[in-house]
Order: structure tokens, then sequence, then C-alpha cells
């Protein structure tokens, strides 16, 4: 029946966000010369919706509009003979689908508490209006995020398109709604109950009443108890979820404040450090490979060889220097013979060097290797 660009009064349908028993939502343009907003519209397909109980319950969310965890409504009105009721867009979509994306449940504790305050936060200004207003049918696709702020919506606008003036009072969805209100009472109590319900679900990643048969369900709800939640939570938020599931509704919390404050008390799960990680030790060098004797041999008779060798090369170039410099020319002999201690001194300097050269050429070799 709708269609994406399909004009509605000065609403562009854009695409399709949700669909049930009442009708559809759309996300919609207003498309003016200055400045286009999105909005959220909503529209029922009973070609012949009871006006009178759609006005009340506009009306209703018009009041219950004004606060941050309440999504407001922005109008209610008849376009060439279709209803719709417009309010602000959220684009973070439903809880039920921040839950699909998460598992089932919340990512982590602290997030849980978060949003169930959150949700608390709106239920506790819709309790304290001048006329005080009861959602009702609380649950997670009637909390809208924006960011990751929930703001509570559908005021009784669906129940109202879907269901006729004889047959409104049994409203709710069943698995989140408390024990009373299967005959038609309510309270603050009861949307306690319902954050109940959604807290669970958001820690378990299950309902606390998971039976799907109606009469099964109903028995639960009634005089059924929830399994345990899981043990690794804090048993104070334990103890916040079952205070808030209690059948009686006196035994609930006296408020969603009271819950709110509750629930912020609740101490997060201990953090268990990690074990220390022992420091690694130092590795221990490779102790230098063992010289072999005939190694050890060789190198040694390098050094001394080249300590030979430099020193008689120093002897030698001494000789030729006073054989040069004698005026009587009496031959190297005479020449060693008059000059045989500093040959002799000269011998040992050239020796002393050459063997520092030879231990050093050993040294840098076996480094190498």
């Amino acid at each position: 029946m709708f269609y994406p660009q399909q004009q509605i009064g000065p609403y562009t349908l854009v695409r399709l966000l949700g669909r049930g028993g009442f009708g559809e939502v759309w996300l919609a343009e207003k498309r003016g010369a200055l400045m286009t907003t999105q909005v959220a519209v909503k529209l029922p397909l009973d070609p012949s919706p009871d006006l009178d109980a759609i006005r009340h319950e506009a009306q209703t969310w018009l009041r219950a509009s004004g606060h941050l965890n309440v999504l407001p409504v922005i109008e209610a009105d008849i376009y060439d003979g279709q209803v719709v009721i417009v309010s602000e867009f959220a684009a973070g979509g439903s809880l039920e689908g921040w839950l699909r994306q998460n598992g089932g449940k919340a990512p982590s504790i602290e997030a849980a508490i978060a949003m169930a305050s959150g949700i608390l936060a709106g239920l506790d200004h819709l309790h304290h209006l001048p006329t005080p207003i009861v959602h009702r049918d609380l649950k997670p696709d009637n909390v809208l995020l924006q960011g990751s702020q929930p703001r509570l919506t559908d005021f009784g606008i669906s129940r109202v398109l879907k269901t006729t003036a004889q047959t409104q009072h049994a409203s709710g969805t069943p698995h989140y709604m408390p024990p009373e209100a299967f005959a038609g009472k309510y309270s603050p109590q009861s949307d306690v109950w319902a954050v109940g319900v959604m807290l669970y679900q958001m820690l378990s990643g299950q309902l606390p009443f998971p039976q799907t048969d109606m009469p099964s369900l109903y028995g639960a709800i009634l005089t059924g108890a929830p399994p345990p939640l899981p043990a690794h939570l804090p048993p104070a938020l334990r103890a916040t979820v079952m205070k808030a599931l209690s059948k009686d509704p006196a035994q609930r919390f006296a408020s969603a404040a009271a819950m709110q404050t509750d629930l912020r008390a609740a101490p997060a799960p201990p953090v268990v450090p990690p074990p220390p990680i022992p420091p690694t030790p130092d590795p221990i060098p490779n102790p230098p490979p063992k010289r072999s004797t005939a190694e050890t041999a060789r190198d040694e008779t390098f050094v001394g060889g080249l300590g030979v060798v430099c020193g008689s090369a120093l002897v030698i170039w001494r000789i030729v220097v006073l054989t040069n410099a004698d005026t009587t020319q009496r031959g190297p002999f005479a020449a060693i013979l008059g000059n045989l201690s500093p040959l002799v001194l000269c011998f040992f300097l050239g020796m002393i060097v050459g063997c520092a050269a030879g231990t050093g050429i050993i040294y840098l070799k076996n480094s190498v290797k």
C-alpha cells in the first residue's frame, strides 16, 4: 500500500522502518525550500481507525514529550484520508535491534545498567507528570536509541490502532506484562516489571519467562519463577532484577526512581587482575668454542714468526742505515760489532711490534668466525 517516494501531505516516504499489526512505520522527509528534516511516520493500515482513540493517545504522547529519555511526537493528522502520526527519527534503531546485534544481550554489565537506567529515567518522568502516564506496553521494540541514549515511544498508539474500543483493555505484549496486567490492572509498578524483564534479558540473553504458548506463559508469569541469573553477576544486581520481577506489585520498587537508585548502587563485578608474567631470564651467552691444540700451536707459531720477521727487518734496516752513515766504509760486519747493543734492542722492539700485530690478526680472525 505504501511505497518509497510516496507523498503523504508534506512528507515523502523514504524507506520502511518496521511493520506490525497496526500498520507500518516509515522514515520520511519533510522537504522545505530551506531545509529537509527526517522524521518517523506511523501509518495505520485500517481505513477506518478510531479517530477519537488516536487523538487521545497522540495527546498523551504529546504530554509525555519533553524529557531526554522520551521520543517526542511532532504531530498527528490526516492527509488525503490517511492518518499519520509523526515523531522524531531515532537513527540508532530500537533496543530490540541493539540486542540482536550483540547476540541477544547487552555487550557488558555496564551497558545493561546504563540502558536500564535511561529507561527508568524516562519512566520516572512519565509517572510524575501532573496527570501521570503509565506506559503499559514497554518492550524493546518501544525503546528507540538516539546514539546510546534510550528514548521511550509508542504510548498506546499501536494498541489503539490494532484494537477496537471494546478490546483495548487487553493491552501489552505478553512476555513483558506483569501478572496483574492480565486482569487489566496497571500502575507504575507495571512498568517497573517490564524494565525488570528487559534488564534480565540484557544480562542473560534470554527472557525470564520464555514460554511460547499463551497458557504456559500465563501460568509462568502468574506463579513460576524465572531461571537464576548467571552466577558471575554481582549479587546486588541479581537482587535488583528479582525485586523488579516480584509477583506482588507492592513488593516491587515503589517507583522507577527507586529502582534506578538501587541499580546504580549495584557494585560492578570484581576485576580479577591477570597473573603476573614472570620476567624472562636473560639468555645465557654461548661460550666461545674451544680451540684445538693444533689451532693454538699454529696461531702461536704465526705470532712468533711475525715477531721474528719484524725484529729481523728492523735490525737489517738499522744496519743499512749505519753502513751508509759510516764514512770509513768498514762494511756491515764492522757496523754490527760497533752497534751490537742498539741492534739487539731494535730486534726486540721489532719482535714486540710483530707479535702484537700477529695477536691482533688472530683475534680478528676468531671474531669473524
